[in-house]
């Protein structure tokens, strides 16, 4: 009976240490559980959010590309449109300085060209003005879509809990 008592003396502490190493294993092994876990639910939305911000950021590129394409066309057609201007003022002084009708019947005559084609360029610029506030408009909601997407991005970083050294 004493040795009986004696061997459960001696055994105890080892049988609550296994008890305890396997405690510690089985907890290791949930952590690693909710891990995995964790990761296969994030990797799909992280893909997701990812393939958002290149679609939105290729829709910002190609709206401002085309935001600066109607800017140069709108900067080339305020250079012809000052031309014409130069052109008007020069056959109005030519027209008032004439001496005779017969000299004035020709710079009359391409005063009223220049004049129609200052109204055409008139419409123009601002259908192209028109456009470009269009655009303009465009660009700030996509680039503040864009922007959403990043800070849930940099959201989803956030929460993931980096790995710890052991």
């Amino acid at each position: 009976m004493i040795r009986l008592f004696t061997l459960a003396f001696v055994f105890a502490p080892l049988a609550a240490s296994q008890n305890a190493t396997l405690d510690a294993l089985l907890n290791e092994v949930r952590q690693l559980r909710l891990a995995i876990e964790n990761s296969n639910s994030i990797v799909p939305r992280l893909q997701l959010l990812m393939q958002r911000v290149q679609i939105q950021d290729a829709k910002v590129t190609r709206i401002s590309r085309e935001l600066q394409d109607v800017r140069n066309r709108l900067a080339d057609h305020m250079t012809q449109t000052t031309r014409i201007r130069s052109g008007i003022q020069e056959l109005e002084g030519r027209v008032s300085s004439a001496a005779t009708p017969a000299e004035k019947k020709e710079p009359e005559v391409q005063l009223r060209q220049l004049k129609l084609e200052a109204e055409t360029f008139a419409a123009t610029e601002q259908q192209i003005r028109q456009r470009e506030n269009e655009l303009t408009s465009q660009f700030r909601l996509e680039e503040s879509t864009l922007e959403g997407y990043q800070s849930k991005l940099d959201a989803l970083e956030k929460s993931l809990e980096p790995v710890r050294p052991r």
